[in-house]
């Protein structure tokens, strides 16, 4: 989850969705780099492909917002970020274990968010802090600054 946060602010809305892209797509072709150093299409139809679906969408989002609004590049605005990409993340998760596993939103929250949030936390209070150290903090291009 770490390298997916950090992903779209370093890498940019299309290379940091390109990026997660790629990830998902040689790992479903087979290369195991999967958790338990595992691949195949299996995987993203089993009860973790939610969860690597979801990679793509927050990576998108996160280079969305910091490609385009200067403000969201400081430290508040990108911890913000990263607690929206673990909750994109754990949309995408918590809905494919619903129906893999064939049980209510609850339960699958319960399995698949629940026991990981303390770290998701911590790990976004880290990429929070390494991406507001290394963000330019002005425009460069087109974005918008409302400074």
């Amino acid at each position: 989850m770490f390298a997916v946060l950090l992903s779209g602010v370093i890498l940019g809305k299309w290379y940091g969705g390109l990026s997660q892209s790629l990830y998902a797509g040689l790992g479903a072709a087979g290369i195991p780099w999967f958790n338990g150093l595992k691949g195949g299409m299996d995987v993203l139809s089993g009860v973790t492909g939610g969860y690597i679906i979801g990679f793509i969408a927050a990576s998108l989002i996160i280079g969305w917002f910091t490609d385009r609004y200067v403000k969201s590049r400081s430290f508040t605005g990108l911890f913000s970020l990263m607690l929206l990409g673990i909750a994109v993340i754990y949309l995408f998760g918590v809905i494919q274990l619903s129906i893999v596993l064939g049980v209510n939103a609850q339960r699958a929250f319960e399995l698949g968010a629940l026991p990981f949030i303390g770290v998701d936390l911590y790990k976004a209070l880290i990429v929070a802090t390494i991406a507001a150290a290394i963000t330019p903090g002005t425009a460069y291009g087109s974005e918008i600054d409302s400074n």
